[in-house]
């Protein structure tokens, strides 16, 4: 996004040979962008949530609790805990949320992508495109 904000600010003033570059990498960064985005969405309404449990064995199914010291009381332990379907339906909200934001940002990104051409010849194809055309010998008549 910051970098079709500059291309949309200053991409004009750029040489025919470095603007066509910039659109490359333009293009080559947002098919990245949108792959990475595909990639998190994917994995978050399909993933299970990694929580980062680790220690005394235990694991994302199973927690084991275990206290070093305990004076004349033990002390409490305490959980929240949600369904998973609350972090799945969390997962659904922001990935249509995230699509709903998508075609707004698309079509400003396009807008400022587009500003100014596509597309520029460079200045040695614009030379050899704009050579006159030799003008054809006539040709004698057919009788």
């Amino acid at each position: 996004m910051l970098a079709l904000g500059w291309r949309l600010a200053s991409g004009a003033a750029l040489s025919d040979n470095r603007f066509n570059f910039m659109q490359v990498g333009l293009a080559l960064w947002t098919a990245a962008a949108l792959a990475g985005l595909f990639v998190s969405i994917e994995r978050g309404l399909l993933g299970l949530p990694e929580m980062q449990i680790s220690g005394n064995g235990s694991t994302a199914q199973a927690l084991r609790w275990y206290h070093d010291r305990a004076g004349p009381h033990l002390p409490a332990t305490w959980v929240i805990s949600v369904p998973l379907a609350v972090y799945r339906l969390a997962m659904l909200a922001w990935a249509l949320w995230i699509a709903w934001a998508l075609l707004a940002w698309l079509r400003w990104g396009f807008g400022a992508f587009s500003a100014g051409g596509l597309w520029r010849a460079s200045a040695r194809a614009w030379r050899i495109s704009r050579k006159p055309a030799p003008s054809p010998s006539p040709e004698p008549p057919v009788e």
